[in-house]
């Protein structure tokens, strides 16, 4: 009987493993027997099923001719990861701005051979997801660079048809629409490469009022008035504007005094109260800087 009970254990035993043969001794009720185990039958792993919209995803970027999305969720350029977008299995599409995720549909983002272009963000040089710049404030920031002028520290905004800039610190106005402020223009003029003057300002006002004015309206005007004659033409290649022979008026204004560099704050009388505003000055190699300056009101 023992030994009937081991033959059935066996058999279970040998359940769990691949196919087995197991034999049993004969005995003296009964004889030898072979029983052989089929191995256990293998359940298939199932296809994972994407998300709809992870195929619309891939759909999308792979019509680009470019792009390509892996199983994964990153998006491929070139062979080359693009930085900062990923898709989730359910089908998002997240950005990476500056550690914060910013989801974009469909209607946000677009693939193309050219690129990818979204509506608020690029790519800088460095592979990197910045803000994008209209070309509003771009425009803005050419005006900067055309003079020299510093645009660190200032926030440019934009609303319509107005862009200007703000001093981030103290909230002072430096640029609207095309025209600097003047305490922003002199600022940042001083911190150029001046034409040097013979002109001194007068120490007795400048002690008094705190105001630079020429000392001498002789060695004054033996600078600016042929600096105001190469104004007028320059002036009138830019602007149309024959303001050497119509009426204007000019103050002068102390750019750098370590060496005693001045300019213009000139302004185009043609009856309009409001009239437009310009601060001139030179550069040491000659240049001139005509800057057109913001007049409340305008």
């Amino acid at each position: 009987m023992k030994k009937i009970i081991f033959f059935f254990l066996t058999l279970i035993l040998s359940a769990c493993s691949p196919q087995v043969t197991v034999t049993s001794a004969p005995t003296e009720c009964c004889a030898k027997v072979t029983v052989t185990l089929a191995p256990p039958t293998e359940t298939p792993i199932p296809t994972p099923t994407l998300h709809p919209d992870f195929i619309a995803w891939r759909e999308l970027i792979s019509a680009s001719g470019r792009y390509t999305l892996t199983p994964d969720g990153l998006i491929q350029g070139d062979g080359v990861v693009i930085n900062g977008l990923h898709i989730d299995s359910n089908g998002i599409l997240t950005l990476t701005v500056n550690n914060e995720k910013i989801i974009l549909t469909t209607s946000d983002i677009t693939f193309a051979e050219d690129g990818i272009k979204t509506k608020d963000y690029e790519l800088d040089e460095n592979g990197q997801w910045v803000e994008a710049i209209s070309e509003a404030i771009q425009t803005a920031q050419a005006d900067f660079a055309k003079y020299g002028y510093s645009t660190e520290g200032l926030t440019f905004k934009e609303n319509g048809d107005s862009v200007w800039a703000v001093d981030s610190e103290s909230r002072d106005m430096a640029y609207e629409n095309g025209k600097f402020f003047l305490e922003y223009a002199v600022a940042q003029a001083g911190q150029l490469d001046l034409m040097p003057t013979d002109i001194e300002p007068d120490k007795t006002v400048l002690e008094g009022a705190g105001l630079y004015t020429p000392e001498s309206r002789t060695v004054a005007a033996e600078y600016f008035v042929p600096l105001f004659k190469r104004v007028s033409a320059q002036f009138f290649e830019e602007y149309g504007i024959d303001i050497y022979h119509d009426k204007s008026t000019g103050q002068r204004v102390m750019l750098n005094p370590k060496i005693n560099a001045w300019g213009s704050n000139m302004t185009y009388d043609d009856g309009n109260p409001k009239a437009d505003r310009y601060l001139y000055y030179e550069l040491a190699d000659g240049t001139i800087h005509i800057v057109p300056l913001y007049v409340p009101g305008q």
